[in-house]
């Protein structure tokens, strides 16, 4: 939703603004995910049915791993890729408009270099050896 609003305001700060907090958010959001799959794999139920000596391991953050005798993915859903599209926009938008900001400021040095004032036609002459 706020991005949403972000679209409709058209404010490049707010886009700047949008994006910082969606990646800071994604990154949390990632690093919850990591402790939560490595506190599920490292402390066990002392009292469990089945338990192997020394053995913990990490399911897998995003992709797929073999755990012992089992095969675990782990892969977003549609709304993970929808947020994953999400983000990949508003990056791409705010490298766009980096970029045509630095454009624009680099044309209007360029156009202030050079002697101030129109220079004059020379007329009867020529240009260059070149030019008829």
């Amino acid at each position: 939703m706020l991005g949403l609003l972000t679209a409709l305001a058209g404010k490049r700060p707010l886009l700047y603004a949008w994006t910082g907090l969606f990646v800071l958010l994604s990154i949390a959001g990632l690093a919850d995910f990591w402790k939560w799959g490595y506190d599920y794999g490292h402390n066990l139920d002392p009292t469990a049915a089945i338990r192997v000596p020394g053995m913990a391991y990490q399911p897998p953050l995003i992709g797929a791993k073999q755990l012992l005798n089992f095969y675990a993915t782990s892969w977003p859903a549609a709304g993970g890729w929808a947020l994953i599209l999400s983000l990949g926009i508003g990056v791409g938008l705010c490298v766009l408009e980096r970029r045509s900001r630095r454009g624009l400021t680099l044309a209007l040095l360029l156009a202030a270099c050079g002697e101030p004032g129109p220079v004059p036609i020379a007329w009867g002459e020529r240009e260059c050896d070149y030019c008829t």
